[in-house]
């Protein structure tokens, strides 16, 4: 499904937020297109280069919230009241998160998918299929694309490395089958 957008919120900062910034004037220049962005910012980045690179800013306020809930400290980065008051008065059609605060929140997609607005990256059905270890796990099966061979060389093709344990992101990699046996070795025990 494809979607038309302009104005596309950053939920990232400092580098993250750079980066995009400049894929999206690349993105306009190479095909003509007029991408806006818009940096959501709090308080003690309201001068970094970030919010002055973007085309626009949004203040989020104060870096760190309390809690309604657990009463304790929260970013404002993993607040959706916070993001989605930002959100609306940006007047985003899409959103970039990056990695790291909602990048990974299955809720956050939903937010925004429910809002209207176009989540750059996968959204909350697939978050939640891969962020589950045996239903990611099932998946690649689906895909016939092998999830723990001895070696790429032994599965005749792809090999999807993959942790099955811990609580760190969903990485999943790809390895060809003219890697070399120490990669997989190495994304075993890491």
């Amino acid at each position: 499904m494809e979607h038309e957008f302009q104005r596309i919120a950053i939920v990232n900062r400092g580098e993250a937020a750079m980066r995009f910034i400049h894929a999206a004037r690349e993105f306009n220049q190479e095909n003509n297109a007029s991408l806006r962005t818009i940096a959501l910012f709090t308080d003690p980045d309201r001068h970094a280069m970030f919010v002055r690179e973007a085309d626009e800013a949004v203040s989020l306020g104060a870096p760190q919230i309390i809690d309604p809930i657990t009463h304790h400290l929260k970013s404002c980065y993993v607040d959706y009241g916070h993001l989605e008051r930002a959100l609306s008065a940006a007047r985003a059609e899409a959103v970039w998160v990056g990695w790291g605060f909602v990048a990974e929140h299955a809720q956050f997609a939903d937010l925004c998918r429910n809002r209207g607005i176009v989540f750059i990256g996968p959204d909350g059905d697939v978050m939640r299929r891969l962020g589950d270890k045996i239903s990611s796990k099932l998946l690649a099966e689906q895909a016939q694309i092998p999830d723990s061979a001895p070696s790429p060389e032994d599965s005749g093709g792809s090999t999807l490395a993959r942790a099955v344990a811990g609580t760190g992101p969903v990485v999943a990699r790809r390895c060809s089958p003219a890697e070399p046996r120490g990669r997989i070795s190495q994304c075993r025990h890491s």
